[in-house]
């Protein structure tokens, strides 16, 4: 499938794959960033192709939910939360990676869509919770289906023991980057 808004750019949706133009990565880090470990710029780089890689489909997958890509993953964050599926919208910054007054407009939208709810927080007199709707688990549950299938798919051709490797280093590699974020509760639920 070719994507028109992003230049006629393939969007990964099962388009037969454009070669690529070569590049040396390591000559051109070492041309123009002298002092760059090149590892670390190919991690960078190819972190940052996944993620174009992983939107895409997204964008295009969900296209007639109406949300914004920060929309969903208020969603899912809720979603994953232990029940009754509530964070501080404090805590869904931090997760979403947004700021708190982008934030507040999100969450806006999402209430006035019945996705979301507003109650107070029961810890904390002067605060609130933002709280799952069934009809927004159920949206959520529904993306999170779709975007599953489509990877199941796009990686079927990838040995299991594979994909599991991979998990547990990205899911490591999200816990170096990311301070708040706990890779070892992969590994226990494994164990379990």
């Amino acid at each position: 499938m070719v994507d028109e808004r992003n230049g006629g750019a393939d969007s990964g949706l099962g388009a037969t794959p454009r070669r690529r133009p070569p590049i040396d990565l390591h000559a051109q880090v070492g041309t123009y960033l002298r002092d760059a470990n090149p590892d670390v710029a190919a991690l960078h780089l190819s972190l940052a192709q996944i993620g174009r890689m992983v939107e895409a489909p997204a964008r295009t997958l969900l296209a007639g939910d109406g949300l914004e890509n920060s929309e969903r993953w208020v969603l899912v964050a809720l979603l994953f939360s232990a029940p009754p599926h509530a964070l501080s919208p404090k805590d869904l910054s931090i997760l979403v990676l947004q700021t708190t007054s982008g934030m507040s407009k999100t969450l806006r939208r999402l209430a006035r869509g019945g996705f979301v709810s507003t109650e107070p927080d029961p810890s904390d007199g002067r605060g609130k919770l933002i709280r799952l709707t069934e009809s927004g688990e159920d949206l959520a549950r529904r993306h999170l289906t779709l975007l599953t299938e489509y990877w199941q798919d796009r990686l079927a051709h990838i040995p299991a023991d594979r994909i599991s490797r991979l998990a547990d280093a990205a899911w490591e590699l999200l816990g170096l980057v990311d301070p708040t974020f706990d890779s070892g509760q992969l590994r226990e639920h494994r164990n379990r």
